[in-house]
């Protein structure tokens, strides 16, 4: 999405739906996903971090692995991650198209589920990314937030991130779209709209607890 576009993401989040999305030309969405892959677009190297520095889990071979990321611009939610300990989940997909003059945006929700050999590489890359051991909240005054919860075994852990993504953060989302969104972009171009009547409260949008 180009910048210009970002302070009104929000108005598109909810008008969305007054126009259908076009359709996608074949590849589309292949090429989409790998554009809209988790980067640090904003993030300067200069990131600062406050809470807890000694804030760290291990996740064990035998703990249940569960991981929520989220991606907002100015508040609202754009894609969202969302994996189970059970493997199975559901992606959130943004795209938006111009309708004569106006701008529209639309999501739309695909449940998967991994396979045993998908989820155990995702928790090696957790385990090997250091996200477990990240402070609670950095941030660096960008308009795009991640928002990432990851549980292991009992242990649940928060971290906010406000325009600054340290590496642990970025290898993280970025194992987690490779592996579970990358192969399902097409896929995700044939699942249906998701519009629920309530976006700022729906569990699809809601942090772990």
């Amino acid at each position: 999405m180009k910048p210009c576009l970002l302070a009104l993401l929000p108005l598109f989040l909810i008008a969305g739906c007054a126009s259908s999305p076009p359709t996608r030309a074949p590849g589309w969405w292949t090429t989409e996903v790998q554009e809209q892959r988790p980067e640090a677009q904003d993030d300067k190297g200069m990131f600062y971090g406050s809470g807890s520095s000694d804030r760290a889990m291990q996740l064990g071979p035998n703990d249940a692995l569960e991981i929520k990321w989220k991606r907002t611009i100015n508040g609202a939610p754009t894609w969202v991650m969302h994996l189970r300990p059970d493997r199975t989940g559901y992606v959130i997909s943004y795209e938006t198209w111009a309708d004569g003059s106006v701008i529209r945006a639309a999501q739309r929700k695909l449940d998967f589920t991994l396979t045993t050999a998908e989820a155990d590489k995702l928790r090696q890359a957790i385990s090997d990314s250091g996200v477990l051991s990240l402070r609670s909240r950095y941030g660096g005054g960008s308009e795009v937030y991640w928002a990432l919860d990851v549980r292991a075994g009992k242990d649940l852990f928060i971290c906010d991130l406000e325009g600054g993504y340290p590496s642990e953060a970025k290898r993280a989302v970025q194992a987690a779209w490779d592996l579970i969104v990358k192969p399902r972009a097409e896929e995700i171009g044939k699942a249906g709209i998701f519009d629920p009547q309530d976006w700022q409260n729906a569990p699809e949008f809601a942090r772990l607890r």
